[in-house]
C-alpha cells in the first residue's frame, strides 16, 4: 500500500488502532514486520510523505462516531509523527479545532 501511494496512486485504506497517532505507528510496525532491511526511520518518513489525512472513528456504544480528523505533516519532528488536528469530537459533536489553509 505504501509503495502504491508513494508512486502516486490515490487510495483509501482502513486499519484498527486506538487513536489517530497510533494508526500511523501501527502502519510503521506492519511495514517493518513485512520485510527485511527496512528501517523504522525510513518507513516513518515514507508514511509521513504519503498519508495526508487520518480520520479516526471511535466506538460509542453500538455505533461508531468520528472522533478526530487530522492532517499528517510530510515532515517528522525528531523522527516522530505529529498530527495537525482539524476536527475533534467533544460534547456530542465534531468541533473544528483549526482552519484549513
Amino acid at each position: 500500500m505504501l509503495m502504491a501511494l508513494n508512486a502516486g496512486c490515490s487510495g483509501i485504506a482502513t486499519l484498527h488502532a486506538n487513536s489517530a497517532i497510533d494508526s500511523l505507528e501501527k502502519l510503521v510496525s506492519y511495514s517493518v514486520l513485512a520485510g527485511q532491511n527496512v528501517s523504522i526511520p525510513f518507513v516513518r518518513r515514507t508514511v509521513a510523505s504519503v498519508i495526508d489525512l487520518v480520520v479516526f472513528l471511535k466506538r460509542n456504544g453500538r455505533q461508531r462516531v468520528v472522533d478526530e480528523i487530522a492532517a499528517v505533516p510530510a515532515q517528522l519532528t525528531d523522527d516522530l509523527f505529529t498530527l495537525d488536528t482539524r476536527f475533534k469530537h467533544s460534547d456530542g459533536q465534531l468541533d473544528q479545532t483549526r482552519w484549513w489553509s
